[in-house]
């Protein structure tokens, strides 16, 4: 009689966890896709400091674009349908390795770094456009896809301070096709 009480009680102590548990797990997920209002410093190559107040908002927007700024490290994990790499989304850390890009932006004095690695398989590549100084507007520039699993690094001199990526894709073909091809469409 002892043991069937216990089961009584701890299935359904079970069963109202579980979507205790399921919450957590979205809550943590939509979490990792927030960027708290803060505030960036920037040094100009003069020295002089630039701040900038940033208000709350997601990473990975729904039009598809990731907005960076210095100090950022994101990674983006792809869904798989079909052998197809799309849809990406913004994980808290990389738990599927073949299916994730990390993007981490740095700023120092004289440079501004936008790094990615990845152990994808295939070519990713991205629109980019950067703002500097007090400009509003994003300047797009060409930024080299990732080849097959490589690590790729782009720079700027001065103070870029925001990053904005755009037609995040996985491609099979080759980094150099597909930049120069992004290339000729930006002439």
């Amino acid at each position: 009689m002892k043991t069937s009480l216990r089961s009584l009680f701890i299935v359904p102590v079970l069963l109202a966890a579980a979507p205790l548990g399921l919450l957590k797990a979205q809550d943590s997920a939509a979490a990792s896709n927030r960027r708290p209002a803060s505030t960036v410093k920037i040094v100009q190559p003069d020295g002089t400091k630039q701040e900038i107040k940033l208000p709350a908002r997601e990473l990975l927007a729904s039009d598809g674009s990731l907005t960076l700024y210095p100090g950022d490290e994101v990674h983006l994990e792809f869904e798989e349908k079909a052998g197809k790499l799309s849809n990406p989304k913004v994980v808290a850390t990389v738990a599927a390795p073949e299916r994730t890009i990390t993007f981490e932006m740095t700023h120092q004095k004289e440079i501004t770094i936008l790094s990615r690695t990845t152990k994808i398989q295939q070519t990713v590549a991205m629109d980019c456009g950067n703002r500097s100084g007090k400009r509003e507007a994003y300047s797009p520039t060409n930024i080299r896809p990732t080849e097959k699993g490589l690590a790729s690094f782009d720079s700027w001199p001065g103070s870029v301070w925001s990053i904005k990526l755009t037609n995040i894709e996985v491609s099979d073909r080759s980094a150099q096709d597909v930049y120069m091809e992004k290339v000729n469409k930006n002439r």
